[in-house]
Parts: structure tokens; C-alpha cells; sequence
């Protein structure tokens, strides 16, 4: 992997003009795959992620969804009113359960072999 351009200013250096700042990231780092992967697994995986706003979660089982690479996950408002937000697969076969957003009349059930769960998340079936 070639070594990314940085810029180091000392106290004793003046700082350089807006023209002579680097602009932006060289072209090769875009469609670098191994950059790609490490900047997902030490930037985006540990930040708090913007899933939904709370005004698309209104009334219960209205769900909401974030696929994020290899990572998925569902924001649903339970039963009880509670917002909880969950992996967005089966823990049966790993097949996705949701996409996109809208409503869930008090289950989620897996498209595969049908494993269903509650609203907070619980096996029911």
C-alpha cells in the first residue's frame, strides 16, 4: 500500500497559503479495498451511526433499517413503546429480515425458514 501525503507544520513554519494545501485524498485511495476495510473497521464501526429520526418511529412496530456494508441493523419502536435497535438478521441462518422502513404488525418473521421474533426482539416462534 502506498503511504498516504501528509502535512506537518512546525510552530517556526508559516502556515502554507489556501492554494498550497493539499485538496484531497489521492485518486488510488478511492478504490483501494484494503483502505476501504480499515477505515470501516476503525472510523465508521465504532462511531454512533445515524439510523432514523425518532418521527419515523411513531407508532409500534414501525421499523426503520441501516445497512452499512457487511452490517445491518433494524430500529424498531416495541409494544411498549420503547425504541431498541437490533442486528438485522436471523439468529437461526443469518438471512436478512427487514429492508427499508414501514410497519410490523407485532412480528418480525424470518423470509428463510420463518423463525419469528416479538417487537423487543425475543424468539416467539
Amino acid at each position: 500500500m502506498t503511504e498516504l501525503q501528509s502535512l506537518t507544520i512546525s510552530p517556526a513554519q508559516k502556515i502554507p497559503a489556501h492554494g498550497d494545501l493539499p485538496r484531497g485524498l489521492p485518486a488510488w485511495t478511492y478504490f483501494n479495498n484494503e483502505l476501504t476495510e480499515l477505515e470501516y473497521e476503525r472510523i465508521i464501526r465504532p462511531s454512533w451511526q445515524f439510523a432514523c429520526h425518532v418521527n419515523q418511529l411513531k407508532n409500534s412496530g414501525d421499523f426503520a433499517t441501516l445497512d452499512m456494508m457487511k452490517d445491518s441493523v433494524i430500529v424498531m419502536r416495541g409494544k411498549d413503546g420503547a425504541i431498541r435497535a437490533f442486528s438485522n438478521a436471523c439468529r437461526h441462518r443469518g438471512t436478512k429480515l427487514l429492508d427499508g422502513s414501514g410497519s410490523c404488525k407485532g412480528r418480525i418473521t424470518c423470509p428463510y425458514h420463518g423463525w419469528t421474533y416479538d417487537t423487543d426482539g425475543r424468539v416467539i416462534g
